[in-house]
């Protein structure tokens, strides 16, 4: 009972109290906002039906519905998995749904609505649809979301029946003391006034300017750690639209400067990419390598695996686990700091023309391998990673936890 009636913070006091009918809570990651919609959730009327929609059913099952049952656990009479349907002890009804296919929403009567996450709904179609069921009391909808750029949810701010509630991160005090200060390092300052100010931002320019990317032909400086890192973007087709495969190399100095070489992409079938990564390893007996395993290269990595000489690289088997713009906010950041230049090469132009379009350009191979090669040297922030052993090849295993 302690976490339903714990005191509210005051964007999430006057989100709660607002009488409009519509209500939108923009707040910045961990600022309490999904909370708040859940907190909703379970104020409404004894015996309201209520939906709550996400984007998607991952971000139900893994953000939405936890945060609801932790905030409101002592009160669930009981929660059909299956049915996704959860009964509440005051005879509320919840049911769970997502806005992949919108018209699948149509359909119950119902006398609330809570969308988390709204912004990352591409398009108003599901709220427009969802804003038809409202046809029971109390009548009321209420959107809780990180903003991203000026889209639909940005238009519905605007209108002025609809209550607006901004929150900042720094507004949760529950949050680790130090947790602010160490996301707003890895962001941009427009991505912190979006991520962590929970304002609605036009990062439709690009996230990079070419000015944050200075080519220069200077020695590579060597590595802090003794290592340097290179991440394979893998594409394995031959066929002039699709995407390149493409690799990049990151060194990160005593000074806290990261410089980006060894910039390649082509469009090759695999035998040629697998020979390519196998000769670059060799000659960079100093570089850890890591390769993308999402969407069936498991497989080419398994074969990776299973080549003597690629032991000594330390290979990782990485799975980025967040979107491309997060991923490269940690290279965008130090950009803007004055902390990263590019190594003169045969892709660095593309490189930073690819960067400065990012990530609305046709292209985005090259900035994805170096934010990925960047994202092993700090944690693999966004990426989920796995390393082969000599002793698990031994035991012709692919790769442990790490």
């Amino acid at each position: 009972m302690a976490r339903l009636i714990c005191e509210p913070h005051g964007v999430q006091r006057a989100f709660l109290t607002d009488p409009s009918r519509v209500r939108l809570f923009v707040g910045g990651i961990g600022s309490g906002k999904t909370w708040a919609g859940a907190i909703e959730v379970i104020r409404q009327p004894a015996g309201t039906r209520v939906m709550v929609v996400a984007p998607t059913y991952r971000v139900l099952k893994d953000a939405t519905l936890p945060a609801f049952m932790e905030a409101a656990r002592p009160l669930v009479q009981s929660h059909k998995r299956a049915e996704l349907v959860t009964e509440l002890i005051n005879g509320t009804q919840v049911l769970w749904r997502t806005a992949t296919e919108p018209d699948r929403l149509r359909g119950p009567n119902l006398g609330a609505i809570w969308i988390d996450e709204a912004a990352m709904i591409k398009s108003s179609e599901a709220f427009e649809i969802l804003v038809g069921r409202l046809r029971l009391t109390p009548g009321r909808i209420w959107c809780t979301t990180t903003p991203k750029g000026f889209n639909w949810l940005h238009d519905l701010s605007r209108d002025e029946s609809t209550g607006v509630h901004h929150a900042s991160t720094r507004d949760n005090a529950a949050l680790p003391d130090d947790f602010y200060t160490f996301v707003e390092g890895r962001y941009t300052t427009e991505l912190a006034a979006q991520e962590l100010e929970g304002r609605f931002v036009d990062l439709s320019g690009g996230l990079f300017k070419r000015s944050w990317l200075p080519i220069r032909a200077d020695t590579l400086p060597p590595p802090s750690s003794g290592k340097r890192y290179r991440f394979w973007d893998l594409a394995v087709s031959t066929k002039t639209s699709s995407d390149f495969t493409a690799t990049a190399r990151v060194t990160v100095t005593s000074d806290a400067q990261v410089v980006i070489d060894g910039i390649w992409q082509g469009r090759e079938p695999w035998p040629s990419i697998k020979r390519r990564i196998i000769d670059t390893a060799a000659s960079e007996p100093d570089t850890i390598v890591g390769v993308e395993t999402i969407a069936g290269f498991e497989i080419a990595f398994a074969e990776l695996v299973q080549e003597p000489s690629m032991v000594a690289s330390g290979l990782r088997s990485i799975k980025p686990s967040r979107d491309k713009a997060t991923r490269a906010a940690p290279l965008a950041a130090r950009g803007e700091q004055g902390k990263v230049w590019v190594k003169d090469g045969p892709h660095a132009e593309a490189f930073v023309g690819q960067a400065v379009t990012f990530p609305h350009g046709a292209h985005d191979d090259l900035i994805d391998a170096a934010s990925g090669a960047l994202g092993m040297t700090i944690g693999s922030i966004g990426q989920r990673v796995r390393v082969q052993t000599a002793s698990d090849r031994r035991r012709s295993r692919r790769t442990v936890e790490w």
